[in-house]
């Protein structure tokens, strides 16, 4: 159980008021293997964070050897600043942020942190080396967040197939199962298709919606993943797409308009 404020306090100045000339004035720290001299009335002044009371006679019994601290050793030297003068300013485009300073702070034991204390100030020839690192930064936040967008909009339509291939199986009773939103009329010589009428084929709307831009076909272990959930796998699947008419024949559009496939039961 980590010494108390008193404890940490007694610890480091009792050494320098009961004049013990053999206890050093300053402690040796190597944090991530840099070394650091930190003078002990710097510690002194903020008694209650972790590393002064690593400093203290009750954790560190020989004051001759250094402290080991297993965190970055660069940014230290920023939370030396802090403890000195109570903020930080950062050298934009070296690599250090405004963040892993505020974290570094948060492990060494600094509660409420204002924020605003730490600056990030560059000069103008550093600008274009600050703003280069920044956006490959966001390209690849945005790279990673563009892939799990992808993966939650194939997961999306495989839920949306498979839940509406479950609800008609076992309506229907048959392993082949059809999802259209249009229906053939015959006009003269033309059979046209047209779109059908929403609220009596909710379920047929909703599959062909899912895989407008999602192309299962494609993807069918993600589908069976899917599908096993319910108990069920695919054996076939077949999308159909063409040109079709709203139904009073006042819009014409393309894309897929039917979804057909066959599935059985996993213990089959």
């Amino acid at each position: 159980m980590p010494p108390s404020r008193a404890s940490s306090e007694r610890s480091l100045g009792e050494a320098s008021s009961s004049g013990n000339e053999d206890r050093p004035t300053s402690v040796s720290i190597s944090v991530g293997g840099t070394q650091y001299q930190v003078s002990r009335s710097l510690l002194e002044q903020h008694p209650d964070v972790m590393i002064t009371r690593m400093a203290s006679e009750t954790w560190h019994s020989n004051p001759k050897d250094p402290l080991f601290i297993e965190r970055d050793g660069e940014r230290f030297r920023y939370v030396l600043d802090y403890m000195r003068d109570g903020q930080v300013s950062l050298p934009g485009g070296r690599g250090v942020t405004k963040t892993s300073i505020l974290n570094d702070l948060t492990y060494y034991g600094f509660s409420n942190v204002n924020p605003e204390c730490i600056r990030v100030e560059f000069s103008i020839l550093e600008a274009p080396k600050y703003i280069s690192r920044i956006t490959e930064d966001y390209e690849d936040e945005l790279r990673s967040l563009t892939q799990q967008r992808d993966q939650l909009n194939i997961d999306i339509a495989c839920a949306t197939v498979a839940h509406a291939s479950c609800a008609r199986r076992m309506t229907s009773g048959h392993a082949e199962i059809r999802f259209s939103m249009v229906e053939e009329k015959q006009e003269g010589y033309y059979r046209n298709l047209y779109v059908l009428r929403r609220h009596v084929h909710d379920l047929d709307f909703q599959v062909i919606e899912a895989v407008q831009k999602i192309r299962l076909q494609e993807l069918p272990d993600d589908l069976n993943k899917a599908l096993s959930k319910y108990g069920l796998q695919m054996l076939n699947y077949k999308e159909t797409q063409g040109n079709y008419s709203t139904n009073n024949g006042s819009e014409k559009k393309t894309g897929i308009y039917a979804v057909t496939l066959t599935v059985s039961s996993l213990s089959s």
